[in-house]
């Protein structure tokens, strides 16, 4: 028999490719919908990265991936990395229904989790930064 103390998931926030919210990401599980698609043209040059053959240096050979759409974010043109206004989005959507109070309960806990490949995502810059998240998330209203 385990130690582990029972928890509850009382709520949930998500941004992903074709899943702007949890509900559009429980639909589109249960419909089984790939969201790999075709490269949009106004991402990158293809005629400048795209090449079939695998050993040329510096392209791909791939013009197919998961993309999110732009409108997902809170203002495309902020100082705020794109990755960092999913994450306040996803939580926006998660504390929401739930309202702010509960979090006063000191067995309470959001959880975030955010993954990106570039130097925003690092510890440091995340710790650096992280009064002007405390300050983007006073600003998010709640019911």
């Amino acid at each position: 028999m385990s130690n582990f103390t029972p928890i509850a998931i009382i709520s949930a926030g998500c941004v992903l490719p074709g899943a702007p919210d949890v509900p559009s990401f429980w639909k589109l599980l249960s419909a089984g919908q790939p969201q790999f698609s075709a490269l949009p043209p106004s991402r990158w040059p293809q005629d400048i990265f795209l090449d079939s053959n695998f050993s040329t240096p510096d392209t791909t050979y791939s013009n197919r991936a998961a993309y999110l759409e732009d409108n997902l974010f809170i203002d495309p043109v902020a100082n705020i990395p794109r990755t960092h206004q999913m994450l306040l989005k996803a939580l926006k959507e998660c504390i929401t229904p739930i309202g702010k109070s509960l979090f006063q309960n000191a067995k309470t806990a959001a959880i975030l989790g955010c993954m990106n490949p570039g130097d925003e995502s690092s510890l440091s810059w995340v710790k650096a930064n992280v009064e002007h998240f405390k300050n983007s998330l006073k600003k998010l209203s709640y019911k």
